[in-house]
């Protein structure tokens, strides 16, 4: 902007030249506010913010604070999510075993008045943060056995953002989504997390032999079971074969023997008939013979009847 032009055709000297700094200055303190940002401004009677979603717009004047009546100071936060890590967080649990834990947490200021009202800037924010935080996983790991805590990181992770809901109302900031248990491991000079990890190690290596021996086992037998289904199988078929060729072999019998009864049942019949024939021939040659003696005695009889008629 050229500014000669606010000084009045005539003027000269020291009067146009105060008047030129004194609109430079006054330009130089305008302030426009980031996107991502929120300004507070404390000034004699009252706090405001400034902002792009506040309702006093994104423009104001820091005049310096030593002025008296429109001296303002400010406080700079973010409006955007901001995030804060715990790393190597000496830590203990219920049984006061040592270790260290890495958590993240996710905040947005939802108050910036009350944010300002609480700190100086956000470096004074994040350490009240930070502080909160540490507390608040301190109270629920020592509440707590180490190898609970291990398995169990989405359990604490609600835990620790519930514990932490609880104070920052007050910091007019709110966690955007669970804090996160990040990690757990040994601190300095500390085993007892190793030792844990080889235990189970050790388990899992007992758990892992014991199915394999079972494993094996459980394929011996089923092979076993299976050579002695193959045997039956066999001794089975064997069996049926035998059990066939015995049946044919007395079915072969049966028709041998049932041959010879018929060829007996022939011969016996012939013999009968045989006989038949013969009987009848002796009955016939009888008869004749009978025939032959009644003959014979008849004309005996007539002899003897001649000759006695003869002798008289």
């Amino acid at each position: 902007m050229d500014l000669s032009q606010f000084i009045v055709p005539g003027v000269a000297g020291v009067a146009g030249i105060l008047l030129l700094v004194l609109l430079k200055t006054i330009l130089s303190l305008r302030r426009v506010v980031a996107t991502n940002e929120v300004h507070i401004v404390q000034s004699a009677k009252k706090t405001t913010s400034y902002g792009k979603d506040t309702t006093h717009g994104n423009t104001y004047y820091e005049w310096p604070s030593w002025l008296p009546v429109i001296g303002v100071t400010k406080i700079v936060l973010p409006v955007s999510v901001f995030d804060l890590d715990l790393n190597a967080y000496e830590a203990y649990d219920q049984g006061r075993l040592p270790f260290v834990v890495d958590v993240k947490a996710f905040f947005r200021i939802t108050d910036s008045n009350v944010a300002a009202q609480r700190v100086a800037n956000f470096d004074e924010l994040l350490n009240q943060l930070k502080a909160i935080v540490q507390g608040a996983v301190r109270v629920v790991l020592a509440s707590n056995g180490i190898e609970e805590i291990m398995q169990g990181r989405s359990k604490f992770g609600d835990e620790f953002t519930k514990e932490v809901n609880g104070q920052l109302s007050n910091w007019g900031v709110e966690t955007v989504k669970n804090i996160e248990l990040m990690d757990i491991r040994d601190g300095k000079d500390s085993h007892v997390i190793k030792a844990i990890m080889e235990k189970k190690k050790s388990h899992i290596d007992m758990e892992s032999r014991t199915e394999v021996a079972k494993n094996n086992q459980a394929a011996e037998i089923a092979e076993i079971n299976a050579q002695q289904a193959v045997d039956l199988q066999a001794q089975q078929a064997k069996q049926a074969v035998g059990l066939r060729t015995i049946e044919a072999e007395r079915q072969v019998e049966l028709q041998g023997q049932e041959k010879v009864q018929a060829v007996k049942e022939a011969e016996k019949l012939t013999k009968e008939k045989e006989m038949a024939v013969l009987q009848v021939e002796q009955l016939r040659a009888a008869e004749i013979e009978k025939g032959v003696q009644i003959v014979k005695a008849q004309q005996a009889r007539e002899t003897q009847v001649t000759v006695a008629e003869g002798q008289k």
